[in-house]
């Protein structure tokens, strides 16, 4: 497998030797110029290729964010462990997406393109012409993270963003009556003047709501809406 990155040292190659053939072996790019691979049960063969900055930024292609992607964020992308704005055909990238306050990084899309439709002009959003899109797979256990293997093609990136819920937007909830048995009183959810949909944007759970006191009420994003989080207010019983 060849491995090309941004720097002087570009591929490597590590294959099994035996008397008549070679097994390629997977390796992995953890760092500018590092490569990591498990060791067979047989000797190896190591091929390392050399590039000039110059040869790599000929076969390098861009990597556009769109200009949506930024009204509730910013958009990195990192190959190796360093900060590109290209990279090469088989590289990993991986994009990092880091909300502004308020808000939550929810999905990420990839597509390939080769030229645009309507060219960046005055200040507006062009639109490129898309060849496909890119498998895109989350970072285990990094919230805002994505990886996907660059293509040998200039690439779209869109980031969409998630608004996290506030507990001042669940409205004052009344007084309620004692009656021996758990009390779930209507909760309105406000964002601004929008009013959120039960079941569509959000959940309800009630707690300590039978005996006289104070109960609790939670509000849960759904999973795929346009939120995120959970809201808490409470009401007298």
């Amino acid at each position: 497998m060849k491995k090309k990155v941004l720097s002087l040292l570009a591929m490597l190659t590590v294959a099994t030797t035996g008397a008549w053939a070679q097994d390629e072996i997977s390796v992995t790019n953890t760092a500018t110029n590092q490569w990591q691979f498990e060791m067979p049960a047989s000797n190896v063969e190591l091929e390392v290729t050399y590039y000039t900055a110059e040869e790599i930024d000929a076969m390098s292609h861009n990597l556009t964010v769109s200009e949506s992607s930024t009204e509730h964020g910013t958009v990195a992308f990192t190959v190796g462990g360093e900060t590109v704005t290209k990279a090469v055909k088989d590289d990993v990238v991986t994009v990092s997406v880091t909300p502004n306050e308020g808000y939550s990084a929810k999905d990420v899309t990839v597509k390939a393109y080769t030229a645009w439709d309507v060219e960046p002009s005055g200040g507006s959003e062009g639109t490129p012409s898309v060849q496909s899109e890119l498998t895109v797979t989350p970072v285990e256990g990094q919230s805002g993270q994505w990886t996907f293997t660059m293509p040998e093609a200039n690439v779209w990136v869109v980031a969409t963003y998630a608004k996290n819920l506030q507990d001042a937007w669940i409205q004052t909830i009344a007084d309620q009556t004692y009656t021996g048995e758990a009390i779930e009183p209507t909760v309105t959810v406000l964002d601004g003047e929008t009013t959120l949909t039960l079941g569509t944007d959000y959940t309800v759970g009630y707690e300590d709501n039978t005996n006289a006191g104070t109960a609790t009420v939670t509000v849960t994003a759904v999973s795929g809406s346009d939120y995120s989080g959970t809201a808490t207010a409470t009401f007298t019983i």
